[in-house]
């Protein structure tokens, strides 16, 4: 069986087998692919009662989160008006799995139930149902905005979204002093270098591109790859192959002392996280946290999507054409301009620290 035979059978077996169902055949995949993985990079074997026990525990965890999260709100059976001064946005998304086509319902009322407006937004390309519930999200609080209300309650019955965000705002608390703040690019300290990573995905052809880029010091690219990957299922399988695409990279070349920095939040706090992963993340993270041992020193590190520019062109650039490239010490043309401003943007930050050091002294001497 070849892989795009197999990979059409595996979206068969899911479109046509009930949601336990599905969830069982994943979840055993992946604890099978956690096994191996371990077997290889840790010499640790498992039998295969261990695997079955692994995959029950997890499935039974995945229920009781279930109903954990049918418990964060208690439901309610009929719209019920805001208070006043408030205006309530209700949002709700129609999917076409066949067609990757979703539809998105907006309608505002205010306290007296008064509808005061209502969109309805039509979506080609869409991967999923959770990506259609996420767009109808973000069109809700895109309608409140541009009607200039101020005090708004957005309701849903989507309650996978809200989990999401909240575990998502969870995740930025506990990082926020460790990952999340870098703006810029910033140059690593003494003999680290730097690997910078990033992914596009395109979802019709199901491909996704990796950037990545390897920086000293002094902002001086070392290299610079671009890697094509075919029958990727979405942008969330995407991002952790491309960060360890990055990682490999970093132990291909032989370096010891590394930071490797992107933008996607989620998947630089699950590699630093001893929980165990979802299945389909699940066995890129394994290989990233086996990895990471064979270095030295191995950081990971947030940056904003402004500070990842050069690795978000390549990967882009890479996409669009649909061919790799490696370059050592050096990268394309069009990306030399983003590398040339990251350390122009870098020494006004160190210019601008300078000052405010100058300005404190001043006054400290003023003061004296």
């Amino acid at each position: 069986m070849s892989q795009l035979e197999f990979m059409d059978w595996f979206t068969w077996v899911l479109l046509n087998s009930r949601v336990n169902v599905c969830r069982m055949f994943v979840c055993a995949i992946w604890a099978i692919w956690t096994s191996r993985s371990q077997w290889i990079h840790e010499g640790r074997k498992k039998f295969g009662a261990e695997t079955e026990k692994l995959i029950k525990q997890y499935i039974h965890d995945l229920i009781e989160l279930d109903r954990k999260s049918l418990a964060l709100s208690p439901n309610s059976d009929r719209w019920r008006p805001p208070q006043q001064e408030f205006f309530k946005i209700n949002f709700d998304a129609a999917f076409d799995i066949k067609e990757n086509r979703s539809c998105s319902g907006i309608i505002v009322k205010n306290f007296k139930g008064d509808i005061l407006a209502f969109n309805t937004t039509v979506y080609e390309n869409i991967p999923s149902l959770f990506a259609a519930e996420a767009i109808a999200y973000l069109l809700a609080i895109t309608v409140g905005k541009d009607l200039g209300i101020m005090h708004v309650v957005i309701e849903g019955d989507s309650l996978t979204v809200d989990t999401y965000l909240l575990e998502l705002d969870m995740a930025q608390v506990k990082l926020l002093r460790r990952l999340v703040g870098v703006e810029w690019w910033q140059p690593p300290g003494g003999y680290c270098l730097k690997i910078n990573f990033d992914a596009d995905f395109h979802s019709s052809s199901k491909t996704s591109c990796a950037g990545v880029v390897i920086r000293n010091r002094y902002g001086i690219v070392l290299g610079s790859h671009i890697v094509v990957y075919k029958h990727i299922p979405s942008t969330f399988v995407a991002l952790p192959t491309t960060c360890l695409h990055a990682v490999r990279l970093g132990l291909a070349l032989g370096f010891s002392y590394v930071i490797v920095e992107g933008d996607s939040l989620t998947v630089l706090r699950k590699v630093q996280s001893s929980r165990p992963d979802p299945p389909i993340l699940g066995a890129y993270i394994q290989d990233i946290k086996c990895r990471v041992g064979c270095f030295r020193k191995c950081d990971f590190q947030h940056v904003l999507r402004v500070g990842n520019t050069v690795a978000d062109l390549l990967a882009k650039e890479g996409l669009k054409v649909g061919i790799g490239s490696y370059m050592c010490e050096g990268v394309l043309d069009f990306v030399k301009r983003a590398v040339e401003c990251d350390c122009l943007s870098n020494f006004s930050s160190l210019w601008r620290r300078l000052y405010a050091l100058v300005g404190i002294a001043t006054v400290s001497l003023c003061a004296c």
